[in-house]
């Protein structure tokens, strides 16, 4: 069980061990599918509480993708003034947090990394787009590159610069995104030339298939 202090009030994420699944306006489901009958890696009870332990609401999240050792990444949520954001796979909730009234929700992404609060607003890091919108859920921008958001060398991604998001994918090739939404290097119109391996690099490649 986390338990997060918010001064005023106290939010608790636990994990539901109980196996049966059901469908009510307190409880979100992945996108990957919305089957009522799919067994769910990992389902989680997120519940806020006054100050003194009296419980004013909770809801339910049934997910595919979660870290089911720690029910939901500290990336995976934030707390703001007036808006609790929580996401899972793709999905984008924002509870009122006053009452845990949902004030929107996003299904639009493909798997949510994680998300960051600029200027106001939320940028999103998506395995395959990078996304910014406001704290009303009304869209900014988003921009996807030519491959997967993700680094398979461990390779540090969406770092925040002075003046540009950097972002690197599969092929190690690095974006330096405006947080405008601009691809301010072009790597998109020359993405191939980018990854286009060095002669002495395929030189060796190919000796070594044919040791």
């Amino acid at each position: 069980m986390n338990e997060i202090d918010m001064n005023d009030k106290i939010l608790i994420f636990e994990k539901i061990e109980d196996e049966k699944i059901f469908s009510s306006s307190d409880s979100f489901y992945s996108n990957h599918s919305e089957n009522i009958d799919i067994n769910y890696p990992t389902k989680v009870k997120i519940s806020l509480f006054s100050f003194d332990r009296k419980l004013i609401k909770s809801i339910n999240i049934f997910g595919i993708f979660f870290d089911s050792n720690t029910y939901i990444l500290l990336e995976k949520y934030l707390i703001l003034e007036n808006s609790i954001i929580i996401s899972f796979d793709g999905i984008l909730l924002s509870f009122d947090k006053g009452n845990f009234m949902l004030n929107w929700q996003k299904k639009s992404f493909t798997d949510i990394i994680s998300f960051k609060l600029y200027e106001n607003d939320l940028i999103i890091y998506d395995e395959l787009e990078v996304a910014r919108i406001d704290i009303n859920g009304n869209d900014k921008w988003s921009f996807s590159g030519m491959d997967h958001f993700i680094s398979y060398q461990g390779t540090e991604n969406f770092i925040f610069c002075d003046e540009y998001i950097k972002m690197i994918d599969s092929n190690e090739v690095e974006y330096r995104i405006s947080y405008d939404g601009e691809d301010i290097n072009k790597i998109n119109p020359n993405y191939f030339q980018e990854i286009k391996p060095p002669k002495e690099n395929l030189l060796k490649r190919i000796i070594k298939n044919f040791r």
